[in-house]
């Protein structure tokens, strides 16, 4: 991978994380990029994995057998696809101008930027898979070390 290639791969995995407010909030091509940044399909799919790490919570048997369809569609319900668009949206569009908005839909809408957009749940909950448990491990060391949590147990009354 060249490095140009690199760097605008590595822009549109920070999609909105910290670029100055430019303005763009207002122009038409914000949704169609927000649509091909997050197609229905990833949405579906993020949905998914969202579903499944929710119902892997809970412990064996506190679900009755039947709950798991109805859940499925609660979680779905829970924040529809048109609102989430909104959202991004509200949050992309001051980010960018709108010659940036311009440049990410053509982005996009190559081969190389359709594969981005599919994988990009998948690439996210990797990450967050791996992330969670080391977090859970290294926090409290990281908690004592920064004087937020006592080193010994305190004292029985």
């Amino acid at each position: 991978m060249n490095l140009s290639l690199a760097r605008l791969c590595a822009l549109a995995l920070t999609l909105g994380s910290s670029l100055a407010l430019a303005g763009a909030k207002e122009d038409p091509a914000v949704p169609e990029l927000c649509r091909l940044v997050m197609s229905r399909e990833a949405y579906d799919s993020m949905m998914e994995e969202m579903f499944t790490q929710m119902t892997a919570s809970f412990p064996p048997g506190v679900l009755p057998a039947d709950a798991l369809p109805k859940l499925k569609q609660l979680t779905r319900d829970l924040v529809s696809y048109d609102e989430m668009q909104t959202w991004m949206v509200e949050i992309y569009g001051p980010r960018f101008s709108a010659d940036e908005v311009r440049q990410l839909v053509a982005f996009y809408k190559t081969p190389l930027g359709k594969k981005l957009a599919k994988l990009t749940p998948e690439l996210q909950s990797e990450i967050g898979k791996r992330m969670g448990p080391v977090v859970m491990q290294r926090l409290p060391v990281a908690m004592q070390k920064a004087g937020l949590m006592p080193t010994a147990p305190p004292p029985a009354p």
